[in-house]
């Protein structure tokens, strides 16, 4: 996952986030897991919907040709 940018103001930080997923998953339930112990993140999972995610990929224009 990649920030794209952001913006602020007073009170407060907006950014977005994007992520680069090739190959696309098969169908089915796809796991994540991450760990960065350097900075204090344990172990964490979460299980996104592959289907669901090669569903959305049907929608993706490209900026040029």
């Amino acid at each position: 996952m990649t920030v794209h940018g952001g913006t602020g103001g007073e009170d407060r930080f907006t950014a977005h986030d994007g992520l680069w997923l090739w190959p696309l998953p098969p169908e089915g339930p796809l796991e994540l897991v991450v760990q960065w112990p350097a900075f204090g993140i344990a172990e964490t999972r979460v299980v996104l919907d592959g289907t669901e995610l090669r569903s959305l990929a049907g929608g993706v224009r490209p900026i040029w040709d």
